[in-house]
């Protein structure tokens, strides 16, 4: 059969198209039988439950927040364990050799008790970490203050970065 052969049953006629549109309009503007329409106030208005909301960009962001929220996490506990690390490696040092290095402010003393104690990569890191703003008497101090009391002090995160 080809498409000049069909012919339309005899139930539909030219008029149909405009009766189903009239039908489709009543639909749309008349209420059912016992149903009123208000406005819900904001009290009673809910949201369907139902699977995830929001968009697949959100979705997107929503889960690289949360990898890069678990990324600084790993980041942040390996650090402070490598800070306990060196925190308890300086605290093995022997005492009268941490104070002669302090009290003789010089690099080479205080280089030679973190070698002891933590190795030669220690200092580099430590003399990496520092900041550009600070002057050789600065780091001397801070370095002091991190072998003399590594318990407390601040200082430790330039060994430990």
């Amino acid at each position: 059969s080809s498409l000049g052969e069909f012919s339309a049953p005899e139930a539909v006629t030219a008029s149909a198209p405009e009766a189903v549109t009239a039908e489709v309009e009543h639909s749309r503007t008349a209420p059912a039988a016992g149903v009123t329409f208000e406005a819900p106030d904001a009290a009673t208005r809910r949201v369907a439950p139902g699977p995830r909301t929001g968009t697949p960009r959100m979705l997107m962001r929503a889960q690289a927040r949360k990898a890069a929220t678990r990324i600084q996490w790993v980041q942040r506990s390996r650090t402070r364990s490598v800070e306990l690390g060196v925190r308890l490696a300086l605290r093995k040092a022997d005492p009268q050799e941490v104070a002669a290095a302090c009290a003789s402010g010089g690099l080479d003393a205080l280089a030679a008790v973190v070698h002891k104690q933590l190795g030669a990569d220690a200092w580099l890191r430590a003399t990496h970490n520092a900041p550009d703003e600070w002057e050789e008497e600065d780091f001397v101090g801070a370095i002091s203050k991190a072998l003399s009391d590594p318990a407390r002090a601040p200082e430790v995160w330039l060994l430990a970065k």
